[in-house]
């Protein structure tokens, strides 16, 4: 690039710093910028908008730079109140680095760590599609429908727990993609409550768990499992009681 496409491109990301990063975190959700500059964010959010807000962001960003081939890996640490600030951003920027590294960048990573149990971690691409329909699914739009569908009484909370001996049973590259949507679509009807049939939910969430690992030499089957059965379980603390958290992304 010359010097002239390099003033604009810094001009461009010190404004997206400056001012879409702002007018999200603060002005459309209640958070707080700690630190903005390029392409490096760190804010306070509370519990129930920072995917939201992440989401907005890693798109904003695509959009004013998608041309240049840029795009963002996010990760977000859910902590108790009462959680060491400086503990919190570490964990986030650790969150960030698995984003970057396991997970091949243009992801989001998240630590969950609750007053009791082991710290929880997951990740996974933005968006994934099916190579047959070609129908882009997004991660934080899933988990979202999710924990809300949870939260209004439509799908039982203990569903991340019926779908581990699934995962430890069938996911595997050698099991048929089809025998695992029997199994899965099985297991989340059975959880439906309400009257609420969840069928198109629980499409989305099997297009994630299929095709939104891919990484190369590993059994991304097994791997996309696992996480959207972690996924599922911050679902279920999503739809939990808001005044036990908060969030450092």
């Amino acid at each position: 690039a010359n010097a002239e496409e390099h003033r604009t491109f810094s001009h461009d990301l010190d404004d997206f710093a400056q001012n879409t990063v702002l007018t999200i975190v603060e002005h459309k959700y209640p958070g707080r910028v700690i630190y903005a500059g390029g392409d490096d964010v760190l804010a306070l959010l509370p519990a129930e908008d920072a995917l939201n807000a992440a989401e907005e962001l890693r798109t904003e960003f695509a959009s004013r730079f998608r041309e240049r081939g840029l795009h963002v890996s996010v990760g977000v640490a859910y902590v108790h109140r009462t959680y060491p600030l400086q503990a919190a951003i570490r964990e986030a920027k650790a969150a960030q680095g698995r984003a970057k590294k396991e997970f091949q960048r243009n992801a989001v990573a998240v630590a969950l760590l609750q007053r009791s149990g082991e710290p929880l971690h997951m990740g996974m691409r933005w968006e994934a599609a099916d190579p047959e329909t070609k129908q882009s699914v997004s991660t934080v739009g899933v988990v979202q429908s999710l924990a809300k569908a949870m939260a209004s009484g439509q799908v039982s909370r203990s569903l991340p727990y019926d779908l581990h001996a699934m995962v430890y049973a069938m996911a595997d590259s050698s099991v048929p993609s089809g025998a695992r949507w029997d199994e899965f679509k099985r297991v989340f009807k059975r959880r439906c409550q309400n009257g609420f049939d969840g069928i198109a939910l629980a499409n989305d969430i099997f297009t994630l768990a299929e095709y939104g690992v891919q990484i190369d030499g590993l059994d991304s089957i097994r791997l996309g499992w696992e996480e959207i059965e972690r996924w599922l379980r911050l679902a279920r603390f999503l739809a939990g009681e808001e005044s036990e958290r908060v969030v450092v992304p």
